[in-house]
């Protein structure tokens, strides 16, 4: 404007599924702009849940000033998945062979992504691919992914050995940072 604009504030109205360390309504004190003068503020806020989130913000000053808009924010969350196939039935004393498949399903790369596959009661572990390592106090296989991309898809192979008749309880498990 061609006017001083004083006690000039911003407001912002933080949407669900994003945060700000001081709460869900912030105030930014601008202070008072020349005439043509503008300033830049920055809000630094957390996504905590993936999707489309609307950011109401307003500038008001003394006089009656003020605007206001609406912005569209969207936030990307990786989604992993981990599946297991493997034959439904197997014979004592014979190795068969699982498949642990780990798939990227959000729209975001996925970092530091780790498995996890417990080697059943009444199983004996043989071997696993891409450095799986077996460790025997809790039976569990880990495997370090690394990165993935958005529907990218990781394999892993396991050789198991059964020792006794029975249902196997296989149990699988996936993080990332």
């Amino acid at each position: 404007g061609s006017g001083t604009a004083r006690n000039v504030v911003i407001q912002a109205a933080i949407p669900e599924g994003m945060n700000h360390r001081e709460g869900k309504l912030l105030t930014i004190e601008i202070g008072t702009l020349s005439p043509g003068e503008f300033r830049l503020a920055r809000l630094s806020l957390t996504g905590a849940k993936g999707g489309e989130h609307s950011l109401a913000v307003r500038v008001i000053g003394d006089g009656g000033l003020g605007d206001q808009t609406m912005e569209t924010v969207s936030v990307a969350e990786p989604r992993l998945n981990i599946g297991l196939r493997g034959p439904a039935e197997r014979m004592t004393g014979q190795n068969c062979e699982y498949e642990v498949v780990v798939v990227n399903e959000g729209r975001m790369q996925s970092n530091n992504v780790r498995a996890k596959y417990r080697v059943p009661e009444g199983c004996e572990f043989v071997n696993a691919n891409r450095g799986g390592k077996f460790r025997e106090e809790d039976r569990t296989i880990d495997w370090f992914v690394g990165s993935l991309e958005p529907n990218q898809v990781s394999h892993f192979r396991i050789t198991l050995r059964p020792t006794a008749a029975g249902t196997a309880n296989h149990q699988v498990g996936v993080i990332s940072e």
